[in-house]
């Protein structure tokens, strides 16, 4: 009897259960979305899962290079392994205070396993391998644009206080793990109620093979009203070899807020416009007014020139007459610096994506936002100006999504 009891018990189920009508419950959603990033490892850039505004400069030698900042908190510079991402060291030996500014632009890492740094006018050599100060320069002035040239660093001495300088000069020294002193190369001084400034210098090699510098400066004026308006900008070649100023073109539109970018005998510029100038003149070739503000240095491929501006996306000018060739709004927000590799631009776009483009033709490859943003402890995750390092060898893409730093496979060509 308890064998057919059973048995009428789950047919009674059974047909109750046909006959109700009561909606089923829907599946849960998926943890993540389908997305074109192969994220091979990453790893939280703090213990306790803070968000934080990290920035990405530089993969060499199975190391990576990023500084680490939280408002309140002292910024760090960071190594990890980039191929295994285990952590090797921390660098908080700090003067004074950090600037979270600086610390995204005026890091320079070179092909002996040295870190330059400068940050609040101070400057700090370390050992890439281990984190160890090799020696350290205290103030140079108000930073006005610090750049790596081959095996030297390149920045700015003032003397005086902002609106009441009085000399300018640019300076380098040997990257080197030993202080030998700054070479001074040149130097602008006020004139009558002004102030002087020199800005980010970079290299051109002129048809003769000499080195030259070629720099902005700028004469701010401070005196009376009758002086308002009467600021001037110029851009200046400085011949190495010689020590002379080979030309100076005076009127430049605008006082740019990162290094040029020079290729063959032209330089091109981002100030209130696009400008490219011939480098054996200094005189203006073509000029592109465009919207959005200008982001980082930008890229030369082939014939075209790929500038990315702050709220307009991404541009691809023809670099000898100006014209656009193409123009992509994905890229909106402002960047980080640029990289470009195989004919791919990659970087991580203000507006919290890690993009990538053809530089042919400016079609989107990736535009994809941050995995770890469906975690309910990391939904602010973003690749928002993090930067990016690419790894040519392995073919591998380091940044940060502000929750941890990652690294990501690049496609196969």
């Amino acid at each position: 009897m308890m064998k057919y009891a059973i048995r009428l018990l789950l047919f009674i189920a059974l047909i109750t259960s046909a006959c109700q009508k009561d909606v089923l419950p829907l599946p849960e959603p998926p943890f993540s979305e389908p997305s074109k990033l192969e994220v091979v490892w990453q790893r939280a850039a703090s213990q306790d899962m803070t968000r934080r505004w990290i920035h990405v400069h530089d993969v060499r030698n199975k190391k990576v290079l990023y500084s680490s900042s939280f408002a309140l908190m002292p910024a760090t510079l960071q190594v990890r392994n980039s191929i295994t991402g285990s952590y090797l060291w921390t660098y908080h030996d700090w003067i004074s205070l950090p600037s979270e500014l600086y610390l995204t632009s005026n890091v320079f890492a070179y092909d002996n396993d040295l870190i330059i740094v400068e940050d609040n006018g101070n400057v700090y050599a370390i050992n890439y391998n281990t984190g160890e100060t090799f020696w350290y320069y205290t103030d140079t002035g108000w930073p006005l644009g610090s750049n790596r040239i081959a095996d030297h660093f390149y920045t700015i001495h003032k003397t005086g206080e902002w609106h009441d300088i009085t000399s300018s000069s640019l300076v380098r020294i040997p990257a080197q793990p030993f202080f030998s002193g700054w070479d001074t190369l040149y130097t602008q001084y006020a004139v009558p109620d002004s102030f002087p400034l020199i800005s980010f210098p970079v290299l051109w090699v002129n048809p003769p093979g000499d080195s030259v510098l070629v720099f902005g400066e700028s004469q701010g004026y401070n005196g009376s009203p009758s002086s308002a308006g009467r600021s001037k900008n110029m851009l200046t070649a400085w011949n190495l070899r010689t020590s002379n100023v080979l030309w100076q073109y005076v009127g430049l539109k605008g006082v740019y807020t990162a290094p040029p970018l020079v290729d063959g005998d032209r330089i091109y510029l981002m100030g209130a416009s696009v400008y490219c100038h011939d480098l054996n003149t200094g005189n203006i070739l073509w000029e592109k007014k465009i919207d959005g503000g200008f982001g980082d240095t930008p890229l030369a491929f082939q014939d075209i020139l790929i500038v990315q501006t702050g709220s307009d996306g991404i541009w691809g000018f023809n670099k000898y007459t100006g014209e656009i060739i193409w123009h992509n709004k994905d890229a909106v927000g402002g960047a980080g610096r640029l990289a470009l590799f195989e004919g791919i631009i990659y970087l991580a776009s203000g507006h919290g994506r890690l993009c990538a483009f053809d530089a042919q033709t400016g079609r989107t490859i990736w535009n994809e936002r941050s995995p770890n943003r469906f975690n309910p402890k990391t939904s602010e995750a973003s690749f928002s100006l993090t930067g990016v390092a690419i790894d040519t060898q392995y073919r591998l893409l380091y940044t940060s999504d502000e929750f941890y730093i990652m690294c990501i496979k690049l496609p196969e060509k």
